[in-house]
């Protein structure tokens, strides 16, 4: 007996459970992959967080004066772990009234060993990798009127391609595949010829039979040429039996036998630039220099790409030390601490074009021959480093040999290094030629940016 049908009841639950579907989706992300040639959907929910906002501090009554007035030196409260003069919380993140950006898509802050911030920089909420500013260097350099770079090194390398086989060369180019086929060929026709040639001994002697028979020969001269013929056929049997019995089966590779691949060579000529970043990250250097630093280096990068078809790229960074770091390294969230010696840096710089190892945490050791390609450096610092005539020296032995030198200086503070003038006195031939160029920069604004860009890159009137 079969049950009664709900037609009302069935829809209902048809409702609800197209109701609930419309629901997920409304309130997800459905992300399409393919798993065994087939696509297939895969739904993550997402939900909104709530965002604290703090108002003016003035609106908040009960407030201590240490929150109300932080530029007075009383520092911060941390909130959440207790304390006064915290500038961020137990998770690392900035904190409000810490003067640091707060937001959920900022990386958390580090303090170096001399208590300076070390930069923050946009992050990749999933990733952490820094999130590059999208910068249209096009309108830039319009309004700022920008030169246009000239290339002065072509770079040629070679395509080489291996269109032909042939029967000298070096053993390093030794083609296996033909060189085996050859041996085979060899082995097939050996055969071939020794049978052949066993067979008209046959006939020869059936010849010879003939005409001593019929009185044409005599018996002396007769017997003289069945003993040659005899040795002869004997001689190639004997060889005939060294061959192998399968001819496909490799033999013994003979001088004859080998091939080789033929080279052949293709200049390809194209414009190179090679672009070193020497970025100071040392105990005197602040959160708002890092960040300058950061940008002015996009700027650039973006800048000496377009005159180039192809542009590499070594960031190193600096204190007491140097070393070279990786691209996101560089980009990413450093510690600031210890002392200042631009020497170090210009040490790698020479160790690069001599191949000489260096520091660095990179896989690679980097080498550059600066007679064969175009050479950008850009330092930035705030220019308090150790004695000035020490720290140039590698100086002198690098801008003869490089294209350009940009000295980048962050004047943010009261107190300001007199090393570009100092380089600029003391180099004064290469700033004539425009192989060094100097600034000064004051903030992180696109306003000192720009300044910078057009004292390294403008248009000399």
């Amino acid at each position: 007996m079969s049950l009664p049908m709900d037609p009302v009841g069935s829809a209902k639950i048809k409702y609800k459970r197209k109701l609930k579907r419309d629901r997920e989706k409304a309130s997800s992300i459905d992300f399409p992959y393919k798993d065994d040639e087939k696509i297939k959907i895969l739904r993550i929910p997402f939900f909104e967080i709530e965002v604290l906002e703090y108002g003016p501090r003035e609106r908040h009554e009960g407030i201590s004066e240490e929150w109300k007035y932080p530029d007075k030196g009383m520092g911060t409260p941390g909130i959440g772990v207790g304390g006064t003069g915290s500038t961020s919380s137990d998770t690392g993140a900035p904190l409000p009234g810490s003067g640091l950006p707060v937001s959920p898509l900022y990386s958390p802050s580090q303090i170096g060993k001399d208590g300076k911030f070390a930069g923050i920089i946009p992050v990749d909420p999933i990733t952490g990798k820094p999130v590059e500013e999208n910068v249209n260097i096009d309108e830039i350099a319009t309004e700022l009127e920008l030169e246009l770079l000239k290339p002065t090194k072509v770079v040629t390398e070679y395509d080489i391609e291996f269109p032909g086989i042939g029967k000298t060369g070096p053993e390093s180019l030794l083609e296996w595949n033909e060189t085996l086929l050859t041996n085979i060929e060899r082995q097939l026709l050996f055969k071939k010829i020794i049978e052949r040639k066993i067979k008209n001994l046959d006939e020869e002697k059936e010849e010879l039979v003939r005409e001593f028979e019929s009185g044409k020969v005599k018996e002396a001269n007769y017997l003289i040429e069945v003993d040659r013929i005899e040795r002869s056929k004997a001689n190639l049997e004997r060889l005939f039996k060294t061959l192998p019995e399968n001819p496909f089966r490799v033999g013994r590779i003979e001088r004859e036998d080998k091939r080789y691949l033929v080279p052949e060579f293709t200049p390809i000529m194209y414009k190179g630039a090679v672009i070193m970043f020497i970025r100071d990250i040392s105990g005197s250097i602040t959160q708002d220099q890092l960040k300058t630093s950061q940008k002015l280096s996009r700027w650039i990068e973006e800048w000496v790409r377009k005159f180039y078809s192809d542009t590499k790229l070594i960031y190193i960074l600096h204190n007491y030390d140097a070393w070279e770091v990786e691209r996101e390294k560089y980009y990413g969230v450093v510690e600031s601490g210890g002392g200042t010696r631009f020497a170090s840096a210009y040490d790698i710089v020479i160790n690069i074009f001599t191949g000489k190892d260096y520091p660095r945490e990179t896989k690679e050791k980097k080498t550059l021959n600066p007679d064969e390609t175009d050479v950008y450096i850009v330092q930035i610092t705030d220019g308090f480093g150790q004695s000035y005539n020490d720290e140039i020296k590698p100086l002198k032995e690098i801008l003869p040999k490089i294209t350009r030198f940009c000295y980048v200086q962050e004047d943010f503070d009261s107190t300001i290094s007199d090393f570009k003038e100092f380089l600029e006195k003391e180099f004064k031939e290469y700033g004539r030629k425009g192989a060094l160029r100097t600034t000064s920069i004051k903030g992180y604004e696109d306003e000192y940016i720009k300044k910078a860009m057009k004292d390294l890159f403008g248009r000399k009137k």
